[in-house]
């Protein structure tokens, strides 16, 4: 009886063993928030993710056998699609303490950000005193805005 019920339970158990390991073989799909921010994330001449951010996270991806999808979005929507789970993962988010309270941020910095400064040829603005009575567009919901206004604070 006791010889029975061990083919009995090997017989159910391997099938289900196999299973289970078969399920952890396949990629695990992350989606992922690519917007237009290059040379850090972006989609190439050829419809492609690109950039130093998707390359880091192309490398992950094969080391933890993740199955990238990239969901094209604008920077505010990708940040919607996050917190209500459509995306899983976006690149390049600056860290605040109003965005920790819904986002999981890691702890090691992949790439340091920068701002740059864009104006018409000709419109005399060399040093931030510069932008003195302009007026001056950012990206809706980015922390550039905080930076720009402690600079005009000091002006």
């Amino acid at each position: 009886m006791i010889v029975m019920r061990s083919k009995w339970l090997e017989c159910l158990c391997y099938p289900l063993l196999a299973l289970l390991l078969a399920g952890q073989a396949c990629a695990q799909e992350v989606r992922v928030g690519l917007y237009q921010n290059e040379p850090k994330l972006f989609t190439n001449d050829a419809g492609e993710a690109d950039g130093i951010l998707i390359d880091l996270l192309q490398e992950v991806a094969a080391r933890e056998n993740w199955q990238l999808k990239f969901v094209a979005c604008e920077w505010q929507d990708c940040l919607k699609y996050l917190e209500t789970g459509a995306i899983d993962l976006m690149p390049d988010v600056t860290y605040t303490a109003e965005r920790d309270r819904h986002f999981d941020f890691h702890q090691t910095p992949a790439l340091h950000s920068w701002s740059q400064l864009y104006m018409r040829k000709g419109a005399g603005i060399v040093s931030p005193p510069d932008l003195q009575g302009k007026r001056v567009a950012v990206l809706q919901g980015s922390v550039q805005l905080n930076g720009l206004n402690e600079h005009a604070a000091c002006l």
